[in-house]
């Protein structure tokens, strides 16, 4: 996450900036996802 900040910030051209919003986007929903699918099996107990 911090990478793709950094990315952000290096780079100020929009195409950039939008690549990275997309991609940590993407990662949020994937991991949101997998957790949810988790938690729904009962695969990870707390």
């Amino acid at each position: 996450m911090r990478t793709l900040w950094r990315i952000l910030q290096s780079r100020s051209s929009p195409r950039a900036a939008i690549v990275s919003a997309f991609l940590l986007c993407g990662l949020y929903f994937v991991s949101w996802y997998f957790i949810s699918h988790c938690l729904a099996n009962g695969l990870i107990a707390f």
